[in-house]
């Protein structure tokens, strides 16, 4: 079971008719030019981790770390400015990843040759990157929605290496927010502690010649643990965006303004269609590729151009990744295995539409038991089928390569 409830990705509605940025201030916030720096400050050191993490893994330069952090720190000027037209939101959106991808590419993981760890760093800011250039895009309706309501919120959030939401105490349904935030931090370390002893064990077990070979001798054993290491291994993921949270906690000046952190990676292993696996993977990126290419081009109501060309222009972003770890494109294994994803996503949406009915109570939308154990088990089988695609022939790397 996910511990990030759907509220987690959604927010709190804050009072802003307007829709402007700084045309609202609460007034539990601090105003003076001093107390901006503060909070500002305290997102950097609530982001060092993920700085020095950068930093040790990659060993690039002081400068390429401080051009790459300024370039994302430019977006808040692009969000601030509220521009009004979505073509050019999108182009300056689409730039800025551009700008960003291509100097940590370049420059910032230049020197880092241990595919590993160049991986994770790939991953981590990833998950900035296409949190902040998402807000660019998504406009003035993204913003709201992430209770955004001053420059300083805005400074903040490009600040922080993942999304972040902010809540007022006093407004309607904040009084949660508040009131469960401890038990939410505690069961979100326990779920991550948790997960990183179990990546941990299921990489010793791996160092063990018989089980070694007992789940690699069949290629489904070897697909199933590779799946249930990946999905605690994303989790861990998760850690620079729940150190950022717990150091802002305690170095936090508001306690009236509450800066919830949503967790980049959800439980994908039991998602139950690929749907709920979407929403649970790299949010971030999803958020990110939904407005750049999905809403753009019709969305659900258009969803046999929207899906496939989607799908496509997401593998093609892959082939530099695929390039700087491994250093082969490997399009077509990219473009099948995003083919392959696309495929099932407009089985689901169709089986969805033909299937649901809605239910006698409220307008909640209900599915045949069958079509819910079916949805089930093509989305499971269709996602470790790209799982061995990826590993087997995109990254080309093994199960015994991780202890080899």
């Amino acid at each position: 079971m996910d511990i990030e409830s759907k509220e987690d990705t959604s927010c709190v509605p804050i009072h802003n008719p307007e829709g402007i940025v700084g045309s609202v201030e609460s007034q539990h916030e601090l105003q003076t030019l001093s107390d901006k720096v503060k909070i500002l400050a305290i997102s950097f050191m609530a982001s060092f981790p993920t700085l020095l993490l950068i930093g040790v893994g990659a060993k690039p330069s002081i400068v390429s770390i401080c051009v790459y952090v300024s370039l994302l720190m430019s977006t808040s000027i692009f969000i601030r400015s509220e521009i009004q037209s979505g073509v050019a939101r999108w182009f300056l959106g689409l730039g800025i990843i551009i700008l960003t991808s291509g100097w940590k590419s370049g420059q910032l993981l230049a020197e880092c040759d241990y595919m590993p760890m160049k991986g994770v760093i790939y991953a981590i800011t990833g998950l900035w990157e296409c949190s902040n250039a998402a807000l660019i895009i998504g406009g003035k309706k993204l913003v709201n929605r992430y209770g955004i309501i001053s420059f300083t919120n805005i400074m903040l959030y490009c600040a922080a290496p993942c999304q972040v939401k902010f809540v007022r105490n006093g407004e309607v349904g904040a009084s949660r927010y508040f009131d469960e935030s401890s038990s939410r931090l505690g069961k979100r370390t326990i779920h991550i502690t948790l997960c990183l002893l179990g990546t941990l064990t299921l990489y010793y077990l791996l160092t063990t010649v018989q089980i070694r070979t007992f789940f690699t001798s069949f290629i489904l054993l070897e697909l199933e643990y590779m799946a249930f290491m990946a999905s605690m291994a994303v989790v861990v993921l998760n850690i620079p965006s729940h150190i950022w949270q717990l150091i802002h906690n305690v170095l936090q000046m508001t306690p009236e303004l509450k800066v919830e952190v949503i967790l980049p990676y959800g439980w994908v292993y039991s998602s139950s269609s690929t749907r709920e696996f979407w929403s649970r993977w790299s949010r971030p990126a999803t958020l990110f590729i939904r407005h750049l290419f999905f809403y753009p081009l019709g969305g659900r109501e258009r969803w046999y151009i929207s899906i496939p060309v989607m799908f496509l222009l997401n593998a093609s972003s892959h082939f530099d990744l695929s390039e700087a770890l491994v250093g082969e494109r490997s399009e077509g294994y990219w473009l099948a295995l995003f083919g392959t994803l696309a495929i099932v996503a407009m089985l689901e949406l169709c089986g969805d539409a033909f299937f649901g009915y809605s239910n006698d109570v409220g307008d909640a939308v209900v599915y045949p038991k069958f079509y819910r154990y079916a949805k089930a088990i093509i989305a499971h089988a269709s996602l470790r089928l790209v799982l061995y695609i990826m590993v087997h022939l995109c990254l080309k790397t093994s199960l015994s390569d991780l202890v080899s």
